[in-house]
């Protein structure tokens, strides 16, 4: 019994080891707490599949999608901030940190509140263009994209002080709620405009309780003594909102183009068969974002920076084939029939589940130049965008050649991506003699 005991104490030693670097660890820990987070968001598609009628919920995933696309800029500029809390907490501490953030919010929110509007506004001038049948939806897709990036400065917070298991929580509350609340509005009103003002409630349930949290602690933490926080300038971080929404876009984009390629029967059918696989993407998301700033910590050589990207990487490429190895083989079960998801149709779900693995690694690949400072190589994502989208919005596509010409455009546009990354830093070794010592701030 003791020398069990004595095991266990040397085991939990050598998973403590150098926690704070570990990737591996840290990626199973928080891994282990969002995957019921992420199990919850599904079963609003799986239920939403059951409860809404096929044209309903083809209507319903897209403007999931498109409220996704919307709220990709959230996820870059909030690692942003996230890096400058981090900054202040290396220099002033965590009370410093929890005072940021309220200055944080009381400058984020008005500003993107005003964007959100600007957005509501041209969609509505646009939606007889893109035959969005209801007004309302379209308010509740940018509704629900703008209460989603309040709610996210919760994980910025958690995710700056290293707080994994705080920040695992948090996105299990999150989906939890937003399950609960979708299912609520479905039941009650029987439509998209119901399941959308569901999850807008239930974030912003969430906010206001992170609110009253961030309120307590401030107030048990004392005055702020530490630096005043320098937002970084439009102009910086302009180029890296537009070129990550270009990389949720392409990761998006058949699902965006199916709205205008299929009928609505045959929506529902792709829209169905492209949870499981787009929820691969969706586990990969938070992972990633939580690894983002550990290419940023002080001291980091070019060769420990290669070294933790290559770990990032091996890590998320495990994660996804996994992922999309064991979809397939439960595909009987998981996709239509008695108990799987109804409308789903095994032979698109193949093509992408196929199709995830490249478009997870794109992910990574974005925010590797986005750490180098290479913001502008994002913006040239835009090329395989517009090919793919002329192509498939020209030719008379099903339900099954758009899944299977999608999971060619993945593999294309990631090996896109690698050369025109490798010709980039062709060029800065070229251009500087030699690459460079260490990672660049893209803060400035």
């Amino acid at each position: 019994m003791v020398k069990l005991s004595q095991f266990g104490i040397k085991g939990l030693s050598l998973l403590k080891a150098d926690y704070d670097s570990s990737v591996i660890r840290r990626t199973l820990l928080f891994m282990v707490l969002i995957v019921p987070a992420f199990l919850a968001n599904f079963l609003v598609y799986y239920l939403g599949a059951r409860l809404l009628p096929a044209d309903q919920f083809g209507l319903f995933y897209v403007a999931n999608t498109v409220g996704n696309v919307i709220f990709s800029a959230a996820l870059i500029s909030n690692n942003f901030f996230s890096r400058l809390l981090v900054q202040v907490g290396h220099s002033s501490g965590e009370t410093a940190v929890l005072h940021a953030m309220r200055r944080l919010e009381r400058t984020i929110v008005p500003i993107s509140g005003g964007i959100a509007l600007l957005i509501i506004v041209a969609l509505l001038l646009l939606g007889g263009y893109l035959h969005i049948p209801s007004q309302l939806v379209i308010v509740l897709i940018v509704l629900d994209a703008y209460s989603a990036y309040v709610a996210d400065l919760g994980r910025t917070l958690l995710q700056s002080l290293n707080r994994t298991v705080s920040l695992g929580l948090y996105t299990l509350v999150l989906m939890l709620a937003r399950f609960v609340f979708c299912m609520i509005g479905i039941l009650l009103f029987g439509n998209v405009s119901g399941a959308l003002a569901g999850i807008v409630t239930s974030a912003v349930l969430v906010i206001i309780v992170f609110r009253i949290w961030l309120a307590r602690r401030i107030g048990q933490a004392g005055p702020d003594g530490g630096p005043r926080l320098a937002l970084p300038s439009i102009t910086a971080i302009l180029p890296v909102v537009i070129g990550y929404g270009l990389m949720t876009t392409m990761t998006n984009l058949d699902v965006l183009v199916s709205y205008f390629a299929l009928k609505e029967a045959d929506l529902g059918i792709y829209s169905a068969s492209s949870v499981f696989p787009k929820a691969i993407l969706v586990v990969m998301t938070p992972v990633s974002q939580m690894l983002f700033p550990m290419m940023f910590q002080r001291g980091t050589e070019r060769r420990d920076f290669l070294t933790i990207v290559a770990k990032i990487c091996a890590t998320v490429l495990f994660a996804s084939v996994v992922a999309a190895a064991m979809t397939w083989l439960l595909s009987d079960y998981l996709c239509g029939g008695a108990v799987g998801l109804k409308l789903c149709s095994i032979p698109p779900l193949s093509a992408l589940l196929l199709a995830a693995i490249p478009l997870a690694l794109l992910r990574i690949a974005a925010l590797f130049q986005l750490a180098r400072g290479r913001d502008a190589v994002l913006l040239l994502l835009t090329v395989p965008i517009a090919i793919y989208a002329w192509f498939a919005l020209k030719a008379p596509l099903s339900v099954d050649s758009l899944a299977s010409s999608f999971a060619v455009f993945s593999y294309a546009g990631l090996a896109f991506f690698a050369v025109v990354a490798g010709l980039r830093e062709l060029v800065a070794r070229l251009t500087t003699g030699g690459p460079s010592a260490s990672v660049r701030d893209p803060l400035g």
